[in-house]
């Protein structure tokens, strides 16, 4: 997020916007894979001023938090995007999260069952061999749980804008997907 605060709305909403532009320019500029920026959100307060006593708060001046994503495939450069955005100007990078692409998710859940129909085949094979049966058919399949963990993003807290940031070190977290079926055989002698 970029924070500014000033005496009058244009000036907070102005100072806000040059940082934005230049952020979001320099961050263009690490030429990520993929990379995507977004707002998030887009808010102006009043700061109130509560130091007088036995009177109502007063307005002293105005607030823009500009809430901008950046999301990219490059892993190896999200040290340097959040390093480049605090130079700019960010104020408070709140998380980072990790997630798959739907066309991996959809992979990652075909490869899973795939295994978990051949080690249920396997096991049907070796129950089937140790009581002396052939497995004759399969009476029915239905796709169990699959499981693909929802990547919760994690906090950095507040990071103030510095000159000169070292790219933080991001180590990606591994996704595990999982997968059950049920599966009916008939066995004959």
């Amino acid at each position: 997020s970029i924070q500014t605060e000033k005496p009058t709305t244009e000036e907070a909403v102005n100072e806000n916007s040059t940082i934005s532009k230049e952020m979001i320019s320099e961050i263009e500029k690490i030429n990520a894979e993929n990379l995507k920026i977004e707002s998030v959100s887009y808010n102006l307060y009043p700061v109130y001023d509560y130091s007088i006593k036995d009177k109502p708060p007063k307005i002293y001046g105005y607030r823009v938090i500009n809430t901008i994503k950046a999301s990219t495939t490059d892993l190896e450069k999200i040290g340097e995007i959040i390093a480049t955005a605090t130079e700019t100007g960010a104020t408070d990078i709140s998380s980072i999260g990790f997630d798959i692409t739907e066309e991996t998710r959809k992979n990652a859940k075909n490869d899973a069952l795939t295994k978990a129909t051949l080690d249920a085949s396997e096991k049907a094979s070796a129950i089937a061999n140790a009581m002396g049966l052939v497995i004759d058919s399969v009476l029915y399949i239905t796709e169990g749980e699959v499981y693909i963990p929802v990547m919760e993003p994690f906090g950095l807290g507040e990071m103030k804008a510095v000159e000169d940031v070292l790219p933080p070190q991001i180590i990606p977290r591994e996704i595990e997907v999982t997968a059950s079926v049920n599966i009916v055989y008939s066995f004959t002698r």
